[in-house]
């Protein structure tokens, strides 16, 4: 498997320092977001952070911000075994240690960040690496609220740290975090302290904003196609890396944006295909319902959804209502706990 990795990586150096005002209204969301996702809660009983936590909160997001890699820590490869061992080995030399024993390859959190999610603020979210260590998180909800409001972060604040960091080569890879992604919704779905009232919306933010399907063959072709434009196009780079480390539909408008810059000739064309392909294993339109409801384990659910399946070409008029009960249904079983955890995962879809 390639292992996409640079030495540079786990150099640390200092980036432009934000300015207070800057940190203190991101702290301000990373402690609002919370709260105002969590719908049952009253204000009686939210509390307010003390002086000792504002503190450690606003030191270590300005050490975030001011690291090269922010959130992230050195690259590691994680064995069959448990075991992490470094990509950069002793004397210098890069290679996985893990060999075909290799379980997964990324940057778990720096010391930095880790001390931000003890106060239940999580940044630098990889999916493979919160699946690995997942006993070790005392709030799930928070560690989900974490991803929802990262991943909104990032993709309006394409040029902040929080979101250049994850474009670094070697970070994470896509062919690791597409198949950690439903695993990790299940897992959430199967919390016993999950509720359809406080936590649908969660789930549903979740699953949305990371789907992708696991197409392996695909998205290794994706990772191809990247590799062959960054190679006539330096300039690519940044994208290039961002795409081998997660795939999802918030990389299209920055490789839209990218292609129209650039005047005709391949290298737009190849990222228009680029798009083209992320775009099928990111779409979750009309078209993939069918596919999803042939899924559910559940046999007299399944049968029950796809009896409401309106005709391909059939009348608005009709299809509205029959996607709504699709919707309905699916809603009220998830509502009840009554089907399995992957089964729910595939109703949110």
């Amino acid at each position: 498997m390639n292992i996409e990795i640079s030495r540079e990586l786990d150099a640390e150096s200092t980036a432009t320092h934000a300015s207070g005002v800057w940190r203190t209204g991101l702290l301000a969301v990373c402690v609002l977001l919370p709260i105002l996702l969590a719908t049952a809660t009253t204000a009686s009983t939210l509390g307010e952070l003390s002086a000792e936590q504002e503190k450690v909160l606003q030191e270590q997001f300005r050490i975030t911000l001011q690291k090269r890699k922010g959130p992230f820590g050195k690259n590691v490869c994680v064995c069959h075994d448990g075991r992490r061992e470094p990509l950069l080995r002793p004397g210098g030399t890069i290679a996985n240690a893990c060999g075909d024993k290799t379980l997964f390859c990324s940057a778990f959190r720096a010391a930095w960040a880790e001390s931000l999610g003890k106060q239940g603020v999580y940044v630098g979210n990889l999916f493979a690496n919160d699946l690995f260590v997942w006993d070790d998180f005392p709030d799930h909800h928070d560690l989900v609220r974490g991803y929802v409001l990262e991943k909104y972060f990032t993709e309006t604040h394409p040029k902040h740290k929080l979101a250049t960091a994850r474009t670094l080569r070697g970070v994470s890879g896509a062919e690791y975090e597409a198949p950690a992604v439903p695993r990790f919704a299940e897992r959430y779905l199967s919390l016993e302290s999950w509720s359809d009232s406080r936590h649908f919306l969660l789930s549903y933010e979740v699953q949305k904003r990371f789907f992708v399907w696991g197409d392996q063959g695909r998205i290794t072709q994706i990772r191809i196609l990247a590799d062959q434009i960054s190679n006539t196009d330096p300039k690519f780079k940044p994208l290039r890396d961002a795409t081998h480390n997660q795939i999802s539909a918030s990389l299209i408008p920055r490789l839209a944006a990218y292609r129209d810059r650039l005047p005709s000739g391949q290298t737009r064309a190849r990222i228009g295909k680029l798009i083209t392909e992320i775009e099928k294993v990111t779409a979750l339109e009309e078209s993939a319902l069918k596919p999803l409801l042939a899924e559910i384990e559940d046999s007299a659910l399944r049968n029950s959804l796809e009896a409401r399946l309106p005709a391909r070409e059939g009348d608005p008029q009709d299809v509205i209502p029959s996607l709504a009960d699709i919707m309905v249904q699916a809603r009220q079983a998830v509502a009840k706990r009554a089907v399995s955890a992957a089964d729910a995962r595939r109703l949110i879809d």
